[in-house]
Parts: structure tokens; sequence; C-alpha cells
């Protein structure tokens, strides 16, 4: 919940004009897509791993101004 909150607090300090066209809209991931700060599993506990970094299109969709608030199975 911290990370999402941080991540919001980011999210609400950008100026209205530098806005994303996704900016504020609450998005999930697949659990076998990275996303920085939130563990991925694959569905498998002993697969578990923290990235260090979002995957390409994560990263893509949080920098047009896309919310990650969980993972989806």
């Amino acid at each position: 919940l911290d990370a999402l909150v941080a991540r919001a607090t980011k999210l609400a300090s950008v100026p209205a004009d530098k806005r994303g066209p996704l900016w504020g809209i609450p998005c999930a991931a697949k659990d076998n897509v990275d996303v920085a700060s939130m563990p991925t599993t694959a569905a498998c506990l002993a697969f578990k791993y923290m990235p260090s970094a979002s995957a390409p299109a994560v990263a893509a969709l949080e920098e047009a101004g896309a919310l990650f608030v969980g993972k989806t199975n």
C-alpha cells in the first residue's frame, strides 16, 4: 500500500500541462509481467522475485501516466 501511495503522490505532483493521456488511470499487470516494486510470481511462489525495473510495456504505460495498483493471475 505504501508503494501505491508513493506512486499516486508522485502522479499528483505532475503539472496539469505535463500529464500523459493515461494520467491517474488505475491499471493491473498479469503476474508474469514485471512491474518495479511489485513482486513477480507467475502464480508460483517458488518463482517469486522482486524486479528492479518494469517491463518495457509497463514502463510505457507508466510514462503515459497509468497507475499500476496490482497484479492479476
